[in-house]
């Protein structure tokens, strides 16, 4: 391994975990314009978020820890998967990769959130919604939204590590 290989790799697993805790925090803030419930009456208790932390400083504080973390996963499994790559094209496809999970698991939320308004809310989904809750299909939506994206951030690195394979062989060793 080269050292800029090493290099590539490091900036992978030193930069993606910025980038999936700021696009967490992004993420949170979307949720919360369609239920603010989810946070205050749900995730602020299962964070240990103070009732007196502002709300927006909550969500971004819950969007912040709970995505960092995925990001460093992230970056190391490809970031080390990279290394595969030939020198000259690594960052570039290394980046693509990165980019191309956190575009995955996005959509799959996406979907997961239409998903949840369509069908969850609406047909006796049996899972525990706090009894304060008022508006319980919003509720579910943005849970069901919450859920998929997980699944769409392991759908991505799966689809993102047969892309590098593929680069890999077009750019060759």
């Amino acid at each position: 391994m080269t050292t800029k290989k090493f290099g590539v790799l490091l900036l992978a697993v030193a930069i993606t975990p910025i980038i999936s805790g700021l696009l967490g925090i992004v993420y949170n803030l979307f949720i919360y314009i369609i239920n603010a419930e989810y946070f205050i009456d749900y995730k602020f208790l299962h964070y240990n978020i103070d009732s007196n932390t502002p709300t927006l400083l909550g969500v971004a504080t819950i969007g912040w820890l709970s995505n960092w973390w995925a990001g460093l996963i992230i970056g190391f499994i490809l970031g080390v998967e990279g290394l595969i790559i030939r020198q000259a094209k690594m960052l570039k496809i290394v980046a693509n990769s990165i980019g191309l999970v956190f575009l995955i698991a996005i959509a799959i939320g996406i979907i997961g959130l239409v998903f949840g308004g369509i069908y969850m809310a609406h047909y006796s989904v049996n899972w525990h919604v706090p009894t304060k809750i008022i508006n319980r299909n919003d509720f579910i939506a943005v849970a069901t939204m919450s859920e998929f994206t997980h699944i769409g951030g392991v759908v991505g690195i799966i689809i993102a590590i047969f892309y590098q394979i593929r680069a890999k062989r077009k750019v060759g060793s």
